[in-house]
């Protein structure tokens, strides 16, 4: 049991809502858009582990909309760095693009992904904010 789910004081009812709703926001087209979603990862960041990829991917869809310090912030989490640029551009251009889809058969192709994967790799990325460094202090008491 994880920490966080004892110190949650809301229902099991009111968390299998928010889980729904939450999936229902990440993925609007349903179980064939996840489905889907895993097979461009699959095909476009083959060198990562898939649930991995997703889950990056769910932040990336959580960033897009908040701008580039959001973006910024999912760009240098430790745990992306081990992917290589290329693979964070296929990423964050799924998000990008499936924002403005507005059925299933408007989501990006694996063509039209790598291709704004190339711009968003050259144009996007070197933009984003870096971290600001945290002194000794600050890392000890936030």
């Amino acid at each position: 049991m994880a920490v966080n789910s004892i110190f949650d004081m809301r229902s099991p009812e009111e968390r299998k809502k928010d889980d729904e709703a939450y999936y229902r926001r990440m993925f609007p087209f349903g179980e064939r858009q996840k489905e889907y979603d895993q097979h461009l990862l699959e095909v476009g960041v083959p060198h990562q582990d898939q649930k991995e990829n997703l889950y990056f991917l769910l932040l990336a869809k959580e960033a897009v909309p908040e701008g580039k310090e959001a973006l910024g912030r999912w760009y240098n989490d430790r745990l992306l760095k081990r992917f290589r640029e290329n693979e964070k551009a296929f990423i964050l251009s799924l998000a990008e693009l499936e924002k403005a889809a507005g059925s299933f058969e408007d989501l990006p192709t694996y063509e039209e992904v790598r291709d704004r994967a190339l711009i968003v790799e050259k144009e996007v990325l070197p933009t984003l904010p870096k971290p600001k460094k945290k002194g000794f202090w600050q890392k000890l008491f936030g």
